[in-house]
């Protein structure tokens, strides 16, 4: 069993990020904390990828058809708005987790360790209630849609609801990530 860091493979911010930095220690969370590390790292690298070369595909093909054979491509704008979403919620847990998100530590260090922990603990709160409330926000656009079968306006006439549940799944990632993120803030605070 690996103790201490974990490796560039299972770590969004490479070999120098230690397991408890994000989300725990390997010797307390075992297997467990590695497997969903390696999850959530695929999840996070691979499909975000996928949709920057699929979107620069639908690109050049709408482009390539619109001025070369006079036949516009109506679905492309649409399905690179849904690409754009993968783009930004796929990978967004992934960089939580490896505190990799922007950060003002600059504005942070003027304060006291004190008011500085005071304010992590405000913006924890502050972005885990956001994501609550988004995801709440997006069941109910998703289960209203699936009710009245509502498609998008273009000529493919996507199904919507599909599409809105997966944004509900990533979500809750959101939130799953953001509490152990909270926790592990705690764990470590007790550490020390």
């Amino acid at each position: 069993m690996k103790t201490g860091r974990i490796s560039e493979l299972e770590s969004p911010a490479g070999p120098d990020c230690e397991m408890r930095r994000c989300g725990g220690n390997v010797k307390t969370q075992g297997k467990q904390a590695v497997w969903a590390s390696r999850v959530l790292n695929f999840i996070g690298e691979w499909p975000a990828f996928l949709a920057v070369l699929l979107m620069g595909a639908l690109s050049v093909a709408g482009i390539t058809c619109r001025y070369l054979f006079r036949y516009p491509l109506h679905f492309v704008d649409e399905y690179n708005g849904y690409l754009m979403a993968v783009l930004v919620f796929l990978p967004l847990a992934w960089v939580v987790r490896g505190a990799g998100h922007i950060r003002l530590d600059v504005v942070i260090k003027a304060f006291s360790r004190r008011i500085a922990k005071r304010i992590e603990i405000a913006t924890l709160l502050f972005s885990l209630a956001t994501v609550i409330w988004m995801t709440v926000s997006v069941i109910q656009l998703a289960m209203r849609s699936f009710a009245i079968n509502e498609r998008s306006w273009t000529m493919m006439a996507t199904p919507l609801g599909p599409v809105q549940l997966i944004l509900v799944i990533l979500l809750v990632i959101q939130i799953i990530v953001e509490i152990a993120r909270g926790i592990g803030k705690r764990d470590a605070r007790n550490e020390k």
